[in-house]
């Protein structure tokens, strides 16, 4: 099955959601209209990436 891409200003709004109003996967997912495996996915590879959401921020 192929991956699409996620626009970036989605990323950031899933990352806001989770670092700063810690929403869950679920409450993110139906916020953003993505499915819970890609915010899943989406904060998977911030961890792999090594950065820090204060990183991400500036």
């Amino acid at each position: 099955m192929a991956t699409h891409r996620i626009p970036m200003k989605r990323v950031r709004r899933i990352l806001v959601l989770y670092f700063e109003r810690s929403y869950s996967e679920r409450r993110i997912a139906q916020h953003v209209g993505v499915g819970r495996r890609t915010v899943s996915r989406t904060l998977s590879r911030l961890k792999l990436s090594g950065l820090t959401w204060a990183q991400c921020k500036e």
